[in-house]
């Protein structure tokens, strides 16, 4: 099955809206909760995230970006990659998928995260009421950020999870991205 697939699925979907391997730095960091690196380099922390994943589960995992050219605050780095760290432990823990691709691109004044897999996909409704979850954890940190994310899924077609920040193309101080 090919990840282009899944792009437009026929489902369902739900947006929240805003109210064992040598230990690297950056594993050290991420699995201890000090992502100090990850304020530096949210790219190079998801292409690290993307070869983990792929070598740990021995699924191929295509990681693409298109906002080199943005510089983002640490707060939203740390955020995005806790997300992305998440989706990757659903996926490989449930989703039975045979290939993951993630997207780091911008659009339209938004920094969009899409996390796909071509897995065995879930009931978005009978996952997304449950509180505990790490789909809920997804959701919170994407509102603290002030953004959005969406989940999209049907069973036997995947998941994608997709991650929507707003940014300004100046310079503000306030964590957000800015491109130049």
């Amino acid at each position: 099955m090919q990840i282009d697939n899944l792009k437009d699925p026929e489902d369902e979907t739900i947006t929240s809206k805003p109210a064992v391997h040598p230990v690297t730095p950056i594993s050290y960091m991420a699995m201890n909760h000090h992502p100090d690196l990850l304020a530096a380099s949210l790219i190079a922390s998801l292409e690290w995230l993307a070869c983990d994943f792929q070598i740990k589960n021995q699924i191929p995992f295509d990681f693409r970006a298109n906002a080199y050219d943005c510089a983002t605050g640490s707060l939203l780095n740390i955020g995005l990659f806790h997300i992305a760290q998440e989706a990757c432990h659903n996926i490989s823990q449930h989703a039975h998928a045979s290939s993951v691709a993630m997207y780091l691109h911008t659009a339209n004044d938004i920094l969009q995260l899409e996390i796909i897999d071509n897995g065995c996909g879930m009931d978005i409704h009978q996952h997304h009421s449950m509180t505990t979850t790490g789909l809920q954890r997804m959701q919170d940190q994407a509102i603290a950020m002030g953004g959005e994310l969406t989940i999209a899924s049907a069973k036997g077609k995947g998941t994608i999870i997709r991650i929507s920040v707003p940014f300004m193309r100046q310079a503000n101080g306030s964590g957000n991205v800015s491109c130049s």
